[in-house]
């Protein structure tokens, strides 16, 4: 038999074997991509929870404005238990950190207070009910002018009382002062019981300190310029005709005066005062009313002093209207050769219960600081309560013995 040997066709074989080869190749590629995929989607997914998970997680300053809230609209008290940090926690979404971070918050600004072992409880005496702000113009002359220095004893001796006040300098929409600045963030932190401002903010008009919400307001000022800011004021139309009926109930006749260079330059002053004295039969010449700068040039008031007493008829009766000038003005009486009180009656402006000296005896007739500071705490604190306090309140000028008769009456009526 013929032999019948297989023969092969190696053209065929290979590629047979090629395509098997090609069609795994592509398999594996295409096993792999789908790896990829697979895995890309897992972490994509991973992210997208994780970021889900962050977006969850209040910041510690969600957590500070809705606790801070709470204790502003009296949901929580003062010496009220606050919650404990996990049901702080578990509220807002956060973390035990976040949480702490934001109670060491509250803590720094005098909202809430810890106790070992306790927890936190809200503050006996927390900010915005028991801190004002007394915001002051510029800080050389509030140092050296009586009374601002005033204002900020009786601010000072508010605290015995409870109530506490941070003084701001320069706060004249200096919006770059460091004083400024905190007074901002106090604002902002809803750490004040109102604002103090002691002088009309003219120069505030448009910033924060002035507009920003929620804040009472209050200003020493003679006349209510902003809608919703009560002014408290000295009424100075009220001293010179009480000063002249004591005056003339002393017999005196002729009146000098000696004031600040802000009143002297205004004619219908004069006038008013010449007049006033002619009403009681009384002479007060325009060149016996002499102005001195009350901070810059004070120790003036000495040598005008001494030339109205070198006349060869002087005047018998002195008025001075700033007691910046008092401690000058009196040195230069008693440098003359008359005799005080024989020969001339004085009556000195004070901002009670802070005189200044005086070298000679003097009758003092002013305005009670002690009252002005407290008329403005309860302007604030009835516009905390919702209520519109009037306008504009003014302060009769006081001799020395009637405000003492009026505090005793006070406390007498306090211990009843």
């Amino acid at each position: 038999m013929p032999n019948r040997t297989r023969t092969t066709h190696p053209a065929a074989d290979d590629g047979r074997g090629d395509f098997g080869i090609f069609v795994l190749r592509e398999a594996g590629t295409a096993l792999k991509i789908f790896s990829q995929l697979i895995l890309s989607s897992m972490t994509n997914t991973l992210k997208s929870s994780r970021s889900r998970s962050r977006r969850r997680r209040t910041p510690s300053r969600d957590i500070v404005v809705g606790l801070r809230a709470r204790i502003l609209d009296g949901t929580f008290v003062a010496g009220q238990r606050l919650p404990t940090h996990v049901m702080i926690e578990k509220e807002f979404r956060s973390t035990p950190p976040t949480v702490a971070k934001a109670l060491e918050v509250l803590k720094r600004d005098g909202f809430i207070r810890a106790e070992a072992g306790r927890g936190m409880y809200v503050a006996s005496r927390p900010p915005h009910q028991h801190h004002y702000a007394l915001v002051m113009g510029d800080a050389a002359a509030s140092h050296l002018t009586q009374f601002y220095v005033a204002l900020r004893n009786e601010a000072a001796r508010f605290q015995s009382a409870g109530r506490r006040f941070s003084i701001f300098y320069d706060i004249r929409n200096h919006s770059d002062g460091e004083d400024y600045q905190r007074l901002l963030g106090s604002i902002r932190a809803r750490q004040l019981a109102g604002l103090i401002f002691s002088e009309a903010p003219f120069l505030l008009m448009g910033s924060p300190i002035l507009e920003e919400p929620g804040i009472p307001r209050v200003a020493i000022s003679s006349k209510a310029v902003f809608a919703g800011v009560p002014a408290v004021y000295p009424n100075q139309d009220d001293f010179i005709p009480k000063a002249l009926d004591y005056l003339s109930s002393r017999g005196r006749k002729r009146v000098a005066v000696i004031t600040a260079v802000t009143m002297a330059q205004h004619q219908p002053f004069i006038e008013g005062l010449t007049r006033a004295a002619a009403e009681r039969g009384m002479t007060c010449p325009p060149h016996w009313i002499h102005a001195v700068h009350a901070s810059e040039t004070r120790w003036a008031a000495h040598h005008v002093a001494r030339l109205l007493m070198d006349l060869r008829e002087p005047p018998d009766a002195l008025m001075i209207l700033d007691d910046n000038v008092v401690e000058q003005a009196t040195a230069g009486l008693a440098a003359s050769n008359l005799q005080i009180p024989r020969d001339i009656d004085v009556v000195a402006h004070t901002n009670f219960p802070w005189p200044t000296p005086a070298a000679v005896p003097v009758r003092r007739l002013g305005y009670d600081i002690t009252t002005l500071l407290g008329m403005c705490v309860d302007r604030i604190d009835a516009l905390r309560r919702g209520e519109q306090p009037r306008a504009l309140t003014l302060m009769p000028a006081m001799f020395e013995e009637e405000l003492a008769s009026q505090r005793t009456h006070r406390s007498e009526m306090a211990m009843q």
